[in-house]
Order: structure tokens, then C-alpha cells, then sequence
């Protein structure tokens, strides 16, 4: 067995590396997954699906809409609870079992950080949580720097991530600090969802040269793509090509500028010669979409020729009949090599990942980035300085020199106070919504990829707005006592404060509440009307 350090595919530059890890050839065989849909009832989204995924090969899932391709990643990565999952999928000739889990690395479609940290924070706090509790923290921080350097991130390393509203990197940096979240925890093995998918051309290309690199490192790569380009097309090395209905029309080497697959298909009765200047991503893609309106038209028993001249058909033979893609590749003597090259995989041990970090020192860096962030939140404090101390004012004019020695003026004194007070709590509540809303979707991917529980999550939600609410609710309680003319006792001030503090800290944690029960943000923002 080969080991391989993070970055380089010298063996020998391992004792100057931060990070090793062992190569892992993933494969899976007739697998097959199938939701139910009623009582009793399944819909099949996958029909035994094979194939294999190498070191330092990249491997494309691609498939026309609603194919599967999304769903085959999701099975492979075992991120399935919902439906029954059949088949075999190994790791280095073993069956994948649920501990192996830390060895994938999965990048979401749509990305999810903290805006508000930099490029080298977003490692780091990845390095901290994934890695190795035995890592020491000097090899966590050049593990760091190893994945900038890898994923050419060195140059804005100290830039904040920032969003789409408030900028930050562009769109394609933020794609590729995704893939180095996933990297820095050193996963042989690396899942992407349509990385490309919302990125402009160059922002792509750049997405992709990271992929690139990450599988030049000799780990194991494999990703969705939807229609990319030619260029884009020509940096894979492996294809599994599915048609509607989960089923495999092609498994295998791409070739140079996709000869291999070119060559395959071309040799189909019926099927036209590919053009050369035409993206063979996009030949491929039109042969199932051609191939399936023939297919329907059987289907319906209307004429193949009718079908062809309503349709437009342009990629297979005026003659042709309906050819079904899947059956023809399940007799091809390709199909039978890639079956003989995954029951012939070497069975190698794999090396168990190390214990996590304790859920104290998990619920310590949850704290850490989320304190930090708010402290850079400089609008939304500035904001609360400027609005606290306004409405203590305006509440103390309004009550100014109340006197407090008579029923009425008593009944007045309470009124003041807890209008006061529950003006507060709903500020609480208005303004941590749009906070947690930010955290949760980073929470989800977070969380699904064991960096910390719920737990930790929480509690550093709960601590983090300590300081900030014992704050503010003094900006907004001195004045309004003060004005208000009430006793000059610091006992009875104390014990108003406490008053506040805890109604300001019962906002802002109803707040969180509503924005965890609620299912969307879109839901939130409605409820918040």
C-alpha cells in the first residue's frame, strides 16, 4: 500500500507534509435504490448500477434531468436514510461500513459558510474539528497552508468569505474554499455535487482546476456535472453515464477529447458519426434524449419515422430503430471488463481514522468563529449601540420623573416597565432571526459532516449573546431609569437590570427557536411580516 501525502504525490515528501493518507479505490456493484411512494408501493431511481472510481482519476456522474446522477452520488457517499439501498459498494475491496464514513469527503451543491470569517478561518476551523484530536496544532496549521497552496487560495487567504449581498471572494473562490473545507480533513476519497453548477465560465474553470489538482494528488474524486463544457468535459478521466430511470448507458475511460467514449457509442447500430467540433458531452446527452423520443414513440405505437420528423432527431440514422442504451452497454464486453476490474480489486486494509476532537473543544471553536463573527458584524452592532441607548431615551422622556407614590402612579410605574422591557425582547427576537438563519444551513452541512453535534452548536448559541445582551440591555435600561426618576438604590438597579438582561437574553433565544422550527427561510421571512 501507497501512502500519499496532502498535496504531493511523492512518497518521499511525506516527512515534510502535515498530512498522509491512504489511497482508496472506491467501487460499487449493481446497485440499486428505490424509494417508497405509497402503501406498499416503491419507485426505483437506480437499476444496478456498477462501475469504480481509482486515485488520481477524476470521475464524472452524468445524466440527463432526473437520471439519477445526484441520487447515485448520495447512495455511493451513504447519505441515504430514506429508501432501500442494494448492492455492494467497497472501499479498497472491503464493504463500506458506517465507520468508514470519515474517509469520503462530500461537497454540497450550493455552498454554506460564515460570511463574516476569512479564507484561512474557514480551514482552520475545519482542520480543528476533522482532524485528528492526537494532531498536534502546528501540523493543523500547515495542513492549512498546504490546501491553499493546493487549491491556489494562498493570495486571498486573509480576505473574508463574505455572501452574495455583501461580496466577499467571488462566487468561484467560494466554490473552491468548499472543496478545501472537505480537503483539510484529508479524506482519501472526495463526492461533489454539479460544483459548477451557478458559476460563470471562468468561475468554472477555476472550480474545476481545483478538482483537478485535488485528484492529481492521487485522492479519489468523484462528482456530478450537468452539461459542462467541452473544456470542462476533457478534464475528467472516468465517465458513468446514466438515462432516465437510474439505469447505466456507459461506464468507463473518456479518452483523449473523449475518444474512448466517442468510439464506444459510435460503434451502436443506428448511431451517426460524432461531429468533430461538437462537445461530446453534449453528443452523448443528445443520443439518450434522441434515443428516448424513439423509444416513447414505440412506446405509444406511433410510427419511429412520424416521431423522427415531429422530433428531430438528428443523431442517429434515418433507419434506426429505437435502440435501448442501457441493455446495449449491459452486453458490451466493456460492461464485463469493468465487472472482472472491480471483482479483481486488491483487498487492502484502510487506515482508521483518528479519535474527533471532545465535544468541549468542539463546542470552544463553534464559540470562537461565532463570538468573532458577531464582533465583526460591525452594521448590525453599530446598529444596537445607536438603537438601545435612542429607545432607553425615548422610554425615560416619556416617563419623565414619574411619580411612583400613589396607586395610579404605581399602576403607571409597572406599565412603563414592562412595555419597556417587552419592547426589548421583540428587538431580541427580530434581530437574532436573520443571524440564525445564516448559521443553519452551515449547521447542516457542518453537522452531517460529524465536525460537531447539536449540542455544541447550541450551547455556543446560547453563550455567544451573553455579552452582547448584558450589553446593551444596560444601554437601554440606564437612561430610562435615570429619567424615569426612579430610586437612586443600587440594589434595586441591579435587580432591574437582571430584569432586562434575562428578557433581552428570552428574545434572543426565541428568536433562535422560531428560525429552528420553522422548516426554510422563506417560512421565517413570512412569519416575521
Amino acid at each position: 500500500m501507497r501512502r500519499y501525502v496532502l498535496g504531493c504525490t511523492q512518497v518521499e515528501q511525506a516527512e515534510s507534509s502535515a498530512l498522509t493518507f491512504e489511497q482508496v479505490t472506491l467501487t460499487w456493484q449493481d446497485v440499486s435504490y428505490s424509494v417508497p411512494v405509497g402503501k406498499g408501493e416503491q419507485r426505483q431511481l437506480l437499476d444496478s448500477i456498477s462501475g469504480m472510481a481509482a486515485p488520481g482519476r477524476l470521475v464524472a456522474l452524468m445524466g440527463s434531468s432526473g437520471a439519477g446522477k445526484t441520487t447515485l452520488l448520495d447512495v455511493l457517499a451513504g447519505r441515504k436514510n430514506v429508501g432501500t439501498v442494494s448492492g455492494t459498494i467497497s472501499l479498497n475491496g472491503q464493504r463500506m461500513e458506517h465507520e468508514h464514513k470519515r474517509l469520503l469527503g462530500y461537497v454540497e451543491q450550493f455552498d454554506s459558510h460564515i460570511p463574516l470569517q476569512t479564507v484561512r478561518e474557514a480551514l482552520q476551523f475545519s482542520a480543528n474539528l476533522r482532524l485528528p484530536a492526537s494532531t498536534p496544532a502546528d501540523r493543523k496549521r500547515k495542513a492549512v497552508d498546504e490546501t491553499l497552496e493546493l487549491l491556489s487560495l494562498t493570495k486571498i487567504a486573509d480576505v473574508m468569505v463574505g455572501d452574495s449581498k455583501s461580496g466577499g471572494i467571488s462566487p468561484g473562490q467560494r466554490k473552491v474554499l468548499s472543496i478545501g473545507v472537505e480537503l483539510i480533513a484529508n479524506p482519501p476519497i472526495l463526492f461533489l455535487d454539479e460544483p459548477t453548477t451557478g458559476l460563470d465560465s471562468r468561475s468554472a474553470l477555476q472550480a474545476m482546476q481545483a478538482i483537478r489538482a485535488v485528484a492529481s494528488a492521487n485522492h479519489t474524486v468523484v462528482c456530478t456535472i450537468h452539461q459542462p463544457s467541452a473544456e470542462l468535459f476533457y478534464m475528467f478521466n472516468d465517465l458513468v453515464l446514466l438515462k432516465s430511470g437510474g439505469r447505466l448507458v456507459y461506464a468507463g475511460p473518456i479518452g483523449f477529447r473523449g475518444s474512448e467514449m466517442v468510439s464506444y457509442f459510435q460503434a451502436l447500430p443506428g448511431v451517426l458519426p460524432h461531429p468533430p467540433r461538437l462537445n461530446p458531452a453534449s453528443w452523448a446527452l443528445q443520443l439518450l434524449v434522441d434515443g428516448a423520443r424513439l423509444d416513447g414513440a414505440r412506446a405509444s405505437a406511433e410510427s419511429i419515422s412520424a416521431a423522427r420528423r415531429d422530433t428531430n432527431v438528428s443523431f442517429l440514422a434515418q433507419d434506426a430503430e429505437a435502440i435501448d442504451f442501457a441493455a446495449s452497454f449491459a452486453a458490451a464486453p466493456a460492461r464485463e471488463s469493468m465487472s472482472k476490474a472491480i471483482t479483481e480489486t486488491p483487498k487492502e486494509p484502510l487506515m482508521p481514522p483518528g479519535d474527533q476532537a471532545g465535544r468541549w473543544v468542539q463546542t470552544a471553536n463553534v464559540l470562537r468563529r461565532h463570538a468573532l463573527a458577531q464582533v465583526r458584524d460591525i452594521p448590525y452592532n453599530g446598529l444596537r449601540a445607536l438603537m438601545f441607548p435612542l429607545l432607553g431615551l425615548l422610554f425615560g422622556l416619556s416617563f419623565l420623573d414619574l411619580e411612583a407614590d400613589s396607586v395610579s402612579g404605581l399602576l403607571v410605574l409597572t406599565g412603563s416597565l414592562v412595555t419597556c422591557v417587552s419592547f426589548s425582547f421583540v428587538v431580541y427576537v427580530q434581530s437574532t432571526a436573520p443571524w440564525m438563519m445564516e448559521v443553519r444551513n452551515v449547521f447542516y452541512r457542518e453537522s452531517y459532516a460529524s465536525m460537531y453535534g447539536a449540542l455544541s452548536f447550541t450551547l455556543a448559541q446560547v453563550l455567544v449573546d451573553v455579552p452582547f445582551v448584558a450589553v446593551f440591555q444596560l444601554c437601554i435600561l440606564a437612561p430610562f431609569y435615570f429619567l424615569a426618576g426612579l430610586e437612586a438604590d443600587v440594589g434595586i438597579f441591579f435587580h432591574s437590570y437582571l430584569i432586562f438582561f434575562f428578557a433581552g437574553l428570552a428574545g434572543s433565544y426565541m428568536g433562535q427557536f422560531f428560525v429552528a422550527f420553522l422548516p426554510n427561510d422563506q417560512v421565517v421571512s413570512n412569519n416575521k411580516r
